[in-house]
């Protein structure tokens, strides 16, 4: 998860399974989830659901997407390279990147998959720090019920003489020059029903305690250094094996020696409601921390220390707003953004620019574009995005 550089292909799975059998999320997981897009790594951290493929590369888990039949070939070019510079790496490694096909033929790629009207319902519905709340928010989505608290960023787009359309059902997200409308209270789909329904139903079934202290520590981690983080899940581990060992034993009972076939953990406590909130909160604010180094431990050192794991990933979420409202400098460019108005060509042209060419770069910027923007319809801004918060 912290190396510069990480390639998935079509049979790469990666999932944190550890609330399942009574743990947290540890190996610093909790700062890496803190730092992806939105609520997805919570998402991920409570449910333990499962991201496989291309979807690891395209939801910023994997910086680069090479296919199984093609990493012969990127182990040969690399042992050939005469700079080891990571810039010379990382374009090496984006030779062998193959476009998405669904065309009937052996090597296609399955749908994209957390994206459009599920991926707004993640971070509608796993905003919240309690997940007492979160668990509200998904039992709503489940009953077709629109969050009410929530900030919808659900778009509509209109066309003269048809009817209104959702952006993600399928419709290209660049088309600016058709106007597009924002609703305010867009409806749950069956969609975003069936996997809140089954996301739900997931956390459910983990260790109570367990979901609390990793929404707490991915809370946390957002402020935190990775090397602080490091230091609070020592911490954590050490609480885990001793005060709250209960359900960690019980999980690696029942799901790792007897696979089940004595039932399920007996969680103590059994239900969220019951799990003492303050002291969750508590213990992950003086489990660790600066100042708190663990005893001949030292991260960063080496050959690229203190570099940004995402350098060489698709752009951030951050990256993309900053380019739309024209406010923050931009990788590779040197440059802010446009102080005008941009429409959504000219934003993904200038992010494929600032990041080289690099493969995917474009569909990424697509679909954050038709997830958190609009286009204005009238007056002199009439074309141009709006991002919304």
């Amino acid at each position: 998860m912290h190396a510069p550089f990480r390639v998935a292909t079509e049979r790469t799975m990666f999932a944190m399974p550890e609330t399942d059998i009574g743990y947290f999320t540890d190996v610093g997981a909790t700062h890496f989830l803190a730092h992806l897009d939105g609520q997805l790594g919570t998402y991920l951290g409570l449910s333990s659901a499962r991201v496989t493929g291309r979807a690891v590369f395209e939801c910023g888990i994997a910086t680069h997407y090479v296919p199984s039949r093609n990493i012969p070939l990127l182990l040969e070019r690399l042992s050939r390279l005469e700079d080891a510079d990571y810039n010379v790496i990382d374009q090496a490694i984006d030779e062998f990147y193959e476009h998405r096909t669904s065309g009937g033929g052996t090597h296609d790629d399955p749908p994209p998959v957390l994206v459009g009207d599920v991926r707004v319902a993640i971070d509608q519905a796993f905003s919240p720090r309690d997940p007492i709340m979160i668990m509200e928010n998904l039992k709503s989505l489940s009953q077709g019920r629109p969050i009410a608290s929530a900030h919808p960023t659900t778009m509509v787009k209109k066309k003269q003489g048809s009817e209104a359309h959702s952006l993600s059902s399928g419709a290209s997200p660049v088309e600016s020059s058709t106007a597009s409308v924002f609703d305010p209270t867009p409806p749950v789909g069956a969609a975003v029903e069936a996997w809140a329904t089954e996301t739900m139903e997931a956390i459910q079934g983990r260790s109570p305690t367990a979901v609390c202290v990793t929404r707490e520590a991915i809370w946390q981690a957002r402020e935190k250094t990775l090397q602080s983080a490091f230091e609070t899940e020592m911490g954590l581990a050490k609480a885990f094996c001793t005060t709250l060992a209960g359900d960690f034993v019980q999980g690696v009972e029942a799901k790792l020696l007897k696979r089940g076939s004595e039932g399920p953990p007996i969680w103590d406590p059994a239900s969220l409601l019951k799990v003492d909130q303050e002291m969750v909160r508590g213990l992950v604010s003086s489990a660790g921390g600066e100042g708190k180094a663990v005893a001949g431990f030292t991260l960063e050192t080496g050959e690229g220390a203190g570099r940004d794991r995402s350098s060489y990933g698709l752009p951030s979420e951050k990256t993309i707003r900053a380019m739309v409202l024209g406010d923050k400098r931009t990788k590779g460019t040197g440059k802010s953004g446009s102080k005008r108005g941009q429409s959504r060509e000219e934003i993904v042209d200038k992010v494929v620019k600032a990041f080289k060419g690099k493969h995917g770069v474009r569909e990424r910027v697509q679909e954050v574009l038709t997830r958190r923007t609009r286009v204005v319809e009238s007056g002199a801004g009439a074309g141009v995005v709006e991002w919304i918060d």
